[in-house]
C-alpha cells in the first residue's frame, strides 16, 4: 500500500536575509521515512504541484500515525554539505493518519498553518541501546547522560563547539559515561517576532480562561506520556517506554533528598545578595565609619523630602548594574553542575533511595532507616512552619480581643497614631523615623524594643494544640 502525499503550494511564507525573499522546500516524514520537493528560488507564495510518495507497512496502523511535514528556507552553494548546514526552519505541520482519504476521490486540499519551533528548550539524551545484542524486548536502555541547552541563552549566529560530559546517577555514586561533541548555532530570522515571544503567554489562552485542575493535570500528562511512548515506540528505530520517560523528566517530582539539599542551598545563594546588604546596613547604622553613615543620612533626607525622586533612582540604579554585569555577562552556554547538583557529595544510600521504585524493593531494615531520616528532616521543616503560623496568628489577634488588654493598648495606640499622621507632614514623619533608627549606638539599649516584646507576647493557637 502506498501513501501519496501531494505538495501543492504555500502562501506568505516569512523573508530571510537582507533580500526580503526565500528560497523554500518542503520536507515531508512518514513511518521513517523522508521525501522532499524541489527548492523554489526567491518565492515567497512558492508552487510546487509535487506528488510524494512512500510505503505503508500495515495499512491498520495508518490512523495512529502521524505525517510530519516541514519548510525550510536553503541557502545555495556549492557545497552540498554546507547546503545542508545552512537551511532554516520556517515552519511545521503535523498531520493525522486519520484524516488521510482512502481514495483519490475522496481527497480534498488542505492549507494549513505553519506551527514555529520553541525558543527556549532544547533536550539531548544519550542511552545505552539494550537491544543491540538480542531480541530480548524487557531489555532496558540504561541512561549515559542528559545534556540540556536553553535556546535563550545563546546567541545569535555564534558557533559554540564544547565537549560536554556525560554524567549519570546510579546507586554507587556519580559516574562519567563519556564525552559529546556539540556543535551549536542559534539563527534568528526575525528579532521582533523573537522579543514578541518572551512576552506572548506560555500556554494557550483556554489554559487560563478555564484552568484544568492539578489531579486532572496530572492524569493528562500520564496519558500525553504514553501516548508520546507509544508513537516512538513504532518509530525506526523504536523509543521504549524508559528512554522517554528519562527525556521527559518523569521522575522529576519524586523524593529525593539530594535534590532537597539542591533546592535548599539555591534559595541560600538567593538570599546571599540579600543577607550581604542586610550586614552593609547594620555596619552603617552601628557607625562603625561615621563618613559612610552620615552619607546615608544625607541621602535619605533628600529622598524624604523629595518622593519623586524614588524611582527614577530606583530604575536608574537597575540600569547601571545591568550595564555594569553586562561585562561578565557568560560567554558560554551553561553545564551540568555538579557541585550545585551535591551528586558528588552524597552518600550511596541517598542515590540508591532517589532510584528506588514504588513501592520500595528494598529491605525492611533499610526502608525504617531511611523513614527515620526523613522524619528528621520533616521535624525541621515542621517547625520553621510552625513558626511562621504562630506569627501570622499574632498578627491577627491584634484586633481580635482574644487577648483584651493586648487590642485595647493596640486600638489606643491606633487611633493616636492617625491623629499623628494627620497633622504631621508625611516627610517629616519619615525622616524623624529614619532618624531615630539610625540614631548612634550610645543613644540605643541593648534589649529587645517594646514592640518586639510587644509582639511576641501576643497569644497564637499554638496553646489550643494537643
Amino acid at each position: 500500500m502506498k501513501l501519496a502525499v501531494e505538495v501543492v503550494r504555500a502562501h506568505r511564507l516569512k523573508p530571510i536575509g537582507r533580500h526580503g525573499t526565500t528560497n523554500p522546500f518542503v520536507e515531508v516524514e512518514f513511518d521513517g521515512q523522508r521525501r522532499r520537493t524541489a527548492t523554489k528560488l526567491n518565492d515567497l507564495n512558492p508552487s510546487w504541484n509535487e506528488t510524494l510518495v512512500f510505503d505503508v507497512s500495515d495499512p491498520l496502523d495508518l490512523p495512529d500515525r502521524t505525517i510530519d511535514v516541514s519548510v525550510f528556507h536553503e541557502l545555495l552553494s556549492s557545497s552540498v554539505d554546507h547546503r545542508r548546514r545552512r537551511r532554516s526552519f520556517l515552519g511545521r505541520v503535523c498531520l493525522l493518519g486519520s484524516s488521510v482519504a482512502s481514495s483519490r476521490l475522496d481527497a480534498a486540499l488542505q492549507l494549513c498553518p505553519l506551527d514555529k519551533r520553541s525558543l527556549f528548550f532544547n533536550v539531548r539524551a544519550v542511552f545505552n541501546n539494550g537491544h543491540v545484542d538480542g531480541n530480548n524486548d524487557a531489555a532496558k536502555d540504561d541512561p549515559l547522560g542528559k545534556i540540556r541547552i536553553r535556546l535563550s541563552t545563546l546567541e545569535i549566529d555564534r558557533v559554540y563547539t564544547h565537549f560536554y560530559p556525560l554524567l549519570a546517577v546510579h546507586p554507587s555514586g556519580l559516574k562519567k559515561t563519556g564525552e559529546l561533541h556539540l556543535g551549536l548555532r542559534f539563527t534568528c530570522t526575525s528579532w521582533l517576532n523573537m522579543f514578541f515571544l518572551y512576552v506572548k503567554p506560555l500556554y494557550p489562552k483556554m489554559h487560563y480562561m478555564q484552568p484544568i485542575p492539578f489531579k486532572q493535570m496530572q492524569y493528562l500528562r500520564y496519558q500525553a506520556k504514553q501516548t508520546v511512548a507509544a508513537k516512538l515506540a513504532r518509530a525506526e528505530p523504536p523509543l521504549g517506554r524508559d528512554v522517554v520517560a528519562y527525556i521527559l523528566d518523569d521522575a522529576s517530582n519524586t523524593f529525593s533528598l539530594r535534590k532537597g539539599k539542591t533546592n535548599w542551598h539555591r534559595i541560600r545563594m538567593l538570599f546571599s545578595d540579600v543577607q550581604a546588604y542586610l550586614q552593609w546596613f547594620d555596619a552603617v547604622r552601628s557607625w562603625t565609619r561615621p563618613a559612610v553613615t552620615t552619607l546615608v543620612l544625607l541621602l535619605f533626607c533628600v529622598v524624604a523630602w523629595t518622593p519623586s525622586l524614588i524611582l527614577p533612582s530606583v530604575f536608574l540604579h537597575l540600569f547601571i548594574v545591568g550595564a555594569w554585569n553586562s561585562r561578565r555577562r557568560p560567554r558560554h552556554p551553561p553545564h551540568l553542575d555538579t557541585n550545585l547538583s551535591f551528586a558528588e557529595s552524597a552518600v550511596p544510600d541517598e542515590l540508591d533511595e532517589e532510584l528506588d521504585s514504588y513501592p520500595s524493593t528494598r529491605t525492611n531494615e533499610m526502608v525504617m532507616s531511611r523513614y527515620d531520616r526523613l522524619r528528621v528532616v520533616a521535624s525541621r521543616v515542621q517547625s520553621v512552619v510552625a513558626d511562621l503560623a504562630n506569627h501570622a496568628e499574632r498578627i491577627q489577634a491584634l484586633l481580635s480581643w482574644r487577648d483584651p488588654r493586648a487590642t485595647a493598648i493596640f486600638v489606643v495606640f491606633a487611633i493616636r497614631m492617625a491623629a499623628v499622621f494627620y497633622f504631621l507632614p508625611f516627610q517629616l514623619v519619615v525622616m524623624l523615623l529614619g532618624l531615630y533608627f539610625m540614631r548612634h549606638p550610645k543613644f540605643r539599649s541593648k534589649r529587645p524594643s517594646t514592640a518586639y516584646n510587644f509582639f511576641r507576647r501576643l497569644p497564637s493557637n499554638a496553646d489550643t494544640f494537643l
